[in-house]
C-alpha cells in the first residue's frame, strides 16, 4: 500500500518521520509543521491534515520538521511529537485544534522521543545536546529526571526502555553505552567503549540483560593535512 500526504495547497509534501498509533489502525506521518494521519485500511490520501502552527508569522504551536513520535498505550489517543525546533507537543487524536500540553527545555532538535509502558512518563533526547529528559506526565512543567550522555553533532542517538519501564539504554558519539535507572537517574552500567559513535542501542526483549548497540558516523578527510 502507498500513502500520500498532501498539504493545504492541495501538494504532494514531503515527510520524515512516522509512526502507528496505539491499536495500529492509523498511521501518523510528520511533515513541516504538520501532521498527517492516515487510515491504514486506505491506501491513498490521508483522513486528517493537522497544522502545528496557525500561521508562518502566528506565536505558538510547533515550527520546523516533525521529527519523531511516540504514542501512550495508557492513555487513549494520546502521543508525543518532537521537531527540530527544539519542541515537544502532546496531542489527542480526537482533537485536531490543539494541543495537550508543551514540553520545553531541550536546546537542540528533538530526534527521540518515547513513553515509559505505564504511560506515567515520556523521555527525549536531541541533537548536540548531552541530555535526555524525563517528563511525568502528570506534571509536565519541567523535566523530574536528567540523564548524562555525549551527542555532539547532529546525528540522530536512539535509545530504548526496558519492559518494566525501571531502565534507559543510550549510546553516544563518544562510544559510551549507559544504562540508567529511570526514576533516580543513577547510572547503573557502563558498557565497554567502541571506537566510533553509538548511535542506536536496545535491550533484548527475551533477556533484558543482554543489549545490542550499532556504531557509525560520517568521518571526513581533510586533504590538505600532511599524511
Amino acid at each position: 500500500a502507498s500513502y500520500l500526504p498532501y498539504n493545504d495547497k492541495d501538494e504532494l509534501d514531503h515527510t520524515i518521520s512516522l509512526s502507528f498509533n496505539v491499536d495500529g489502525l492509523k498511521l501518523l506521518v510528520g511533515g513541516v509543521s504538520c501532521i498527517y494521519t492516515f487510515d491504514v485500511s486506505r491506501p491513498g490520501r490521508q483522513i486528517e491534515f493537522r497544522k502545528t502552527i496557525a500561521s508562518r508569522k502566528a506565536k505558538g504551536g510547533q515550527r520546523g520538521l516533525i521529527s519523531c513520535f511516540s504514542t501512550n498505550i495508557y492513555w487513549s489517543g494520546m502521543y508525543a511529537a518532537g521537531s527540530y525546533s527544539k519542541q515537544i507537543l502532546v496531542y489527542s487524536e480526537s482533537d485536531n485544534r490543539r494541543s495537550i500540553a508543551e514540553l520545553e527545555g531541550h536546546t537542540g532538535g528533538v530526534t527521540s522521543v518515547r513513553f515509559t509502558p505505564d504511560g506515567n512518563y515520556l523521555l527525549s533526547g536531541s541533537r548536540k545536546e548531552n541530555l535526555i529528559y524525563c517528563w511525568d506526565m502528570r506534571m509536565s512543567m519541567a523535566p523530574v529526571v536528567k540523564y548524562e550522555r555525549k551527542v555532539e553533532t547532529n546525528q540522530r542517538i536512539y535509545f530504548d526502555i526496558d519492559s518494566n519501564g525501571t531502565r534507559l539504554v543510550t549510546g553516544g558519539t563518544d562510544g559510551q553505552t549507559l544504562v540508567y535507572q529511570i526514576n533516580s537517574g543513577e547510572l547503573l552500567t557502563k558498557l565497554p567503549g567502541q571506537n566510533d559513535a553509538v548511535n542506536g542501542a536496545h535491550f533484548n526483549p527475551r533477556d533484558e540483560d543482554v543489549v545490542v548497540i550499532s556504531t557509525g558516523q560520517r568521518h571526513f578527510v581533510d586533504e590538505d593535512s600532511p599524511a
